[in-house]
């Protein structure tokens, strides 16, 4: 079972380790006001009990058939109640708790990697051969390779099967995004984190973003790796909320000194190999590696087969949803297939089908009747048309409401961009909201006097700048640039504007700085130059 771990801690704790009598127990230790997990794990533990006793009576007491459909219902029962991972009543009884077909399982789901399942699987199983002990990590793992290749997707796949077949007591994972502790100052703030996160349930440790964290907390993940434990430079102790919180410089029982795996598996996410994890962790780190699974890029095949895998999803989701039956041939497939980019990789899928969905939703939308049939998609350069129940093809990316967006803030610019004082044949005027030469609403001279309105453009006639954009009508035009840059991350523009790489616009990205400082002394002495007298 999967309960060593607790009675081995209790048993210790009685009789010392090694099983030898301890003499110097005067009392039983202080409450720390954590959960009380053993008292829960027996719970479940008497459920299961029961539940194996009613199968066992099953089993004596009837034929087969009623057998295996009892057998499937108590199953259920256990997954609805959350004692068992969901999808065990789908699992064969001769691969629970076994490795064997587990690849090949999670190849069903996960397309076009399958030497790195084979490598994940391979790291999930390593533990059950060689043996651990808790509360060390019991595998420590780096999944590397491009974005949008399958890392995540593969990870949870393997921990959702293996739960499922009774392998993990749970599939869910713990997920650390050590972007979020850049410097010394959030130490507390990183321990408290970590050691929630090393107590969450679920067997599974994910860190992410580690090239972007403090490296004095890069050595306390290297420790609990290489070490089995990582020690605290101040006392610690744990709330009743479960949260450790620092004991200053009190003698308080109960102290926590140490931080240790509790015996799960640790998984670290990267977009390089080992070489970048040892100039950031060290060599010791890089040696208590168990294992390094690597992504491979998606062949054409592979992607061709994701892209109807994804619009499968998609067609089930439009009959759901809207009502509608979908149909989609190759040409809408190589479409989507084509979404795939470095810097997205099989993310641009999703979020191209889910553009679609958008889309059509839109156009249910746009009518108050219910509307039924078949919606048929077709691919052209630059976008999807569709038609309902053979009528006429439309543009499916044009009814997203983006151009509305750009079109309602450009209106706004144009009816605010003469709001502020005017001044013509020595006279001050007010400004207005409105269009030039068709109408216009005068705003009160007195409205240019109220100081906070300054932000808006509304100053009175001693103001001067030459560097002062106001929110009216600038602000309104900064929205229409939003969304037209959700056009373009759509990909809805030609295929011109989408080039993979500008060199002389990428050599003056890396010197910004220098240019910003330098353009206006230049600027300066040439116009010196040209107009000086």
């Amino acid at each position: 079972m999967g309960y060593t771990d607790d009675w081995e801690s209790l048993m210790n704790g009685v009789f010392g380790p090694g099983g030898k009598l301890r003499y110097d127990v005067q009392k039983p230790p202080e409450k720390t006001g954590l959960p009380d997990l053993n008292a829960a794990l027996l719970e479940q533990q008497k459920k299961l009990d029961e539940m194996l006793k009613k199968q066992n009576a099953a089993l004596r007491g009837g034929t087969a058939q009623e057998t295996l459909a009892q057998s499937r219902k108590m199953l259920e029962e256990m997954e609805a109640d959350g004692l068992l991972a969901k999808g065990t009543a789908e699992v064969g009884q001769e691969h629970l708790g076994s490795f064997e077909g587990l690849a090949a399982e999670v190849k069903k789901t996960v397309l076009g990697q399958d030497a790195f399942v084979d490598g994940v699987v391979r790291a999930m199983r390593r533990p059950f051969v060689l043996g651990t002990e808790p509360p060390t990590a019991r595998n420590v793992i780096l999944l590397c390779g491009a974005p949008g290749t399958g890392r995540h997707f593969t990870l949870t796949e393997t921990a959702r099967c293996m739960a499922a077949r009774g392998l993990l007591r749970s599939d869910r994972l713990a997920v650390m995004d050590l972007a979020l502790y850049p410097g010394s100052g959030a130490e507390k703030l990183f321990l408290q984190d970590l050691y929630a996160t090393l107590h969450a349930p679920g067997e599974i440790v994910v860190f992410e973003h580690y090239e972007s964290c403090c490296p004095g907390f890069l050595k306390t993940l290297a420790d609990l790796a290489v070490r089995g434990s990582a020690p605290l430079s101040s006392r610690y102790l744990v709330n009743k909320e479960g949260i450790l919180v620092d004991a200053g410089t009190a003698l308080a029982p109960g102290a926590v000194s140490r931080i240790t795996p509790c015996g799960k598996y640790l998984v670290f996410f990267s977009r390089k190999g080992r070489a970048a994890l040892a100039d950031r962790f060290g060599a010791p780190f890089v040696s208590a590696l168990g294992d390094v699974c690597e992504t491979a890029p998606f062949a054409r095949e592979d992607l061709a087969a994701l892209a109807a895998q994804q619009l499968n999803a998609l067609a089930a989701k439009v009959k759901a949803r809207l009502g509608l039956t979908l149909a989609a041939g190759a040409d809408v497939r190589d479409y989507v297939a084509d979404q795939c980019s470095p810097q997205q990789g099989v993310a641009g899928l999703t979020a191209c089908c889910d553009r679609m969905f958008r889309a059509l939703s839109e156009y249910c939308l746009q009518t108050d009747a219910a509307l039924t049939g078949t919606v048929s998609l077709t691919a052209r350069e630059g976008g999807i048309d569709f038609a309902l129940n053979g009528g006429e093809a439309q543009k499916l990316f044009d009814l997203l409401p983006s151009w509305v967006g750009i079109g309602v803030c450009v209106l706004l610019f144009i009816l605010t961009m003469n709001v502020r004082l005017t001044y013509a044949n020595g006279m001050i005027s007010p400004g207005y909201i409105g269009i030039p030469n068709l109408f216009a609403i005068k705003l009160p001279m007195e409205a240019y006097n109220v100081g906070v309105l300054f932000p808006l453009g509304l100053h009175n006639a001693s103001f001067s700048s030459s560097d002062y954009f106001p929110m009216m009508p600038w602000f309104f035009l900064f929205l229409a640039g939003s969304y037209f840059g959700i056009i373009a991350k759509a990909g809805r523009l030609p295929k011109f504007c989408y080039p993979t790489h500008i060199k002389w616009l990428a050599a003056v990205g890396r010197y910004t700085i220098w240019i910003y400082v330098l353009h206006q002394p230049v600027l300066y002495g040439i116009f010196s130059l040209i107009f000086h007298r």
